[in-house]
């Protein structure tokens, strides 16, 4: 964990970006648009080492058909949610997971 400004964050493993945004504060939304998945995943796996590495806890929410971007590890825990039944059931299912493993969650 990091401090910024008195904010608490967590570090996204790559250093520029952290400076950049100051570490991402828990509750952050981070939006990536990307040409390439495979540029947004090495961003994922590097904020997954740093967060598994300062013993949070990591969540993969898998909702897509493409092959998954991270894969299967200690301290990484993988859920998928089909998003078929719609946008509220969707909402709803990740509200659970939260609900469930507190707000100090990646």
């Amino acid at each position: 964990m990091m401090v910024y400004g008195g904010s608490e964050t967590v570090g996204s493993g790559i250093i520029v970006l952290d400076d950049l945004l100051q570490g991402i504060r828990l509750g952050d939304n981070v939006v990536w648009q990307v040409d390439d998945l495979n540029d947004y995943s090495k961003f994922a796996e590097s904020l997954v080492k740093r967060s598994i590495s300062d013993n949070l806890i990591c969540f993969y929410i898998r909702f897509a058909e493409h092959a998954p971007i991270l894969r299967p590890r200690s301290g990484l825990s993988i859920v998928n949610v089909d998003p078929s039944p719609g946008f509220d059931f969707f909402s709803a299912a990740i509200h659970r997971i939260i609900e469930e493993n507190g707000e100090r969650v990646v």
